[in-house]
């Protein structure tokens, strides 16, 4: 892992590992492989081109919109506001303390639709005057003073609808804060330039109804553009004068009708949100180009066997792969890398490289796909193939696919809180079975998992009347395996401990804890069989409570193609939930959907 330690560009720092690792590969032996697996610089430069694009495409319709129905010259300085604006706001930037990122490049993404509507507002006015027959100058003072109220308010209800998200607090709140000051600052500079400079580039010329009546006639690119531009013009006032004059006239002495029809709309878009037709969710799914799956398999299981499961899932994610490719042309392959990781987890984020978890029934999984913009199919649509060619896995604690740019959590979070254990385990149980009647549900788990396989033991009421408790019986046991400690020896400045325990062979072999005797306080002594009740079990690997209540959380992921995630926890919320808190009094239970966005109840 990489990180920049100053003011490096996160583009450049890529460059020079990709130079480094090309250069290093070179000095190894050919036994050693050296490579850059993941670049999340990437993004960066995926999201810039990204803006490149759109704003080339925003330069050019408007230039042709406003050219086809405007002049040429109008068009061109109108279209030079949406630069004119982003180059001020990038001026203003550093004083905000906000860099070029991310979350700074989409908020000029968003201004992107909204940065010119003022200049054009500002543009076609003057250029209305214009045609009245008044000069430059005038008509640029009379036409940008008529709407320069209008447009200095519409502007400013645009900043005010961001103004909130300054006010956001927390670790959120310092991610958000960027987006409404890159956008407020690009509005504002945009104002200035259409109420202050634009006038002023538009105050220059005067009419030349020769040269233009030479240029319609005149061929050449300019000619043509002249006379398609008059053509439109035509048209568009046929339009106005023809099929919108009389739908407004119609509308004015129909006001009434005109409100209710306006209203009705109103209401039936509100039904089809309302109505469920148009789905909600709260945390939109962001395509990602890596594959993770984590496998969790029970507690005290072998390297061995999860990595048997890990290899298992490598190769038909690679056949996943293969099948897909097989529809390219020859060559051409969607895989980059992958990298897995038996007995832990991968790393995620972090300067320090993140967290990650070592146990021997735990593997992470990564699989790297070229960008999204290189290949048709989608990371989310590849999972899904991959989970079904992998199928339903015996002896696993779970298995989850994700492929998303940042995952917050599941879809569905069900957390159900009950004072009896037992009852805690059959609700889960029936929850859990509940969610797989859905469609486009999976990666049903839970947060319960049994700990180690482990021996019980419990004293015996007759050992109890021979004086031995269960101090003497944990005690004993744990010097026979473990060992008491019968002196302590000084070498040097070292301390040596003297322990007396079983021999290693006795020590490896239960039967030796069958054959075991158990010393009593009169001195005799009582095979353990007789002194208490063993029983084969498992502990717990951990022991989850909310309000002094055992809980379990059962989480899913929802694919938003086939169903919706607040539907679902509604349907679960009003037939299984509401059932289980009539059957077992004392349950109570709180959800959470689409990544821990709404909580729709707690009972």
């Amino acid at each position: 892992k990489v990180f920049r330690v100053g003011k490096q560009k996160p583009t450049d720092i890529s460059a020079m590992v990709k130079k480094y690792v090309h250069e290093k590969q070179l000095q190894l032996p050919e036994s050693v492989k050296l490579a850059a697996w993941n670049d999340t610089s990437e993004l960066l430069q995926s999201r810039m081109n990204l803006l490149r694009k759109n704003a080339f495409y925003g330069l050019a319709l408007v230039f042709i919109a406003l050219s086809l129905f405007l002049e040429i010259r109008l068009a061109l300085w109108v279209m030079l506001g949406i630069p004119i604006s982003f180059c001020g706001a990038l001026l203003l930037m550093p004083f905000m303390d906000v860099s070029i990122n991310m979350i700074s490049l989409f908020a000029f993404i968003m201004a992107l639709g909204i940065v010119v509507d003022d200049a054009i507002v500002v543009g076609e006015n003057v250029y209305a005057h214009r045609q009245k027959g008044e000069p430059f100058n005038q008509a640029s003072v009379r036409g940008t003073m008529e709407v320069a109220g209008p447009v200095v308010f519409s502007v400013l209800t645009s900043i005010v609808a961001f103004i909130p998200l300054l006010t956001i607090e927390g670790i959120m709140g310092k991610f958000i804060k960027v987006i409404p000051m890159v956008v407020i600052s690009v509005l504002l500079v945009s104002l200035i330039e259409s109420i202050f400079v634009l006038p002023a580039h538009l105050s220059w010329g005067k009419a030349r109804p020769l040269a233009s009546r030479v240029c319609r006639q005149a061929g050449g690119f300019f000619g043509t553009i002249e006379r398609l531009r008059l053509k439109f013009g035509k048209v568009l006032e046929r339009f106005i004068q023809g099929p919108y004059h009389r739908f407004l006239r119609l509308s004015l002495h129909n006001r009434y009708t005109t409100l209710a029809v306006a209203l009705s709309i109103l209401l039936m878009f509100l039904g089809l949100v309302g109505g469920g037709i148009i789905k909600f969710r709260f945390m939109p799914a962001v395509e990602s180009d890596i594959i993770m799956v984590s496998l969790e398999m029970p507690q005290g299981t072998p390297v061995e066997q999860t990595a048997g499961i890990e290899e298992y899932l490598v190769k038909q994610g690679m056949a996943t792969i293969a099948d897909y490719d097989k529809t390219l042309p020859d060559g051409q392959s969607i895989f980059r890398h992958l990298y897995a990781v038996v007995g832990g987890t991968i790393a995620k984020g972090g300067p320090a490289g993140g967290y990650a978890t070592s146990s021997s029934n735990l593997s992470d999984i990564a699989l790297v796909l070229t960008p999204s913009e290189n290949r048709e199919i989608t990371a989310t649509e590849l999972s899904q193939r991959w989970r079904q060619r992998v199928g339903e896995l015996p002896g696993i604690e779970s298995l989850v696919f994700t492929s998303n740019l940042v995952h917050m959590g599941a879809n569905i979070d069900i957390q159900i809180a009950h004072d009896d254990f037992n009852i805690l385990r059959n609700a889960a149980d029936q929850v859990k079975q509940t969610l797989e009647l859905y469609p486009g549900v999976s990666d049903i788990a839970d947060n319960f998992s049994q700990g180690k396989r482990e021996l019980k033991i419990r004293l015996k009421p007759e050992a109890r009347t021979l004086g031995i408790t269960e101090e003497d019986l944990g005690r004993q046991i744990r010097a026979a395996f473990y060992g008491a400690e019968a002196l302590r020896l000084q070498r040097g400045r070292s301390e040596v401990k003297v322990m007396v325990r079983y021999p290693k062979t006795d020590r490896e072999h239960l039967s030796s804890l069958e054959d075991m005797r158990i010393r009593t306080a009169g001195g005799g002594e009582l095979p353990l069989e007789r002194a208490a009740r063993i029983t084969a079990g498992r502990g717990y690997s951990e022991i989850n409570r909310y309000n002094r209540k055992r809980v379990i959380d059962i989480t899913a992921s929802v694919d938003a193609r086939t169903a919706n995630a607040e539907e679902i926890i509604a349907d679960i919320q009003q037939t299984k939930l509401a059932q289980l808190t009539r059957d077992y009094p004392g349950l109570s239970f709180s959800m959470e959907g689409e990544e821990k966005g709404v909580i729709p109840s707690t009972a």
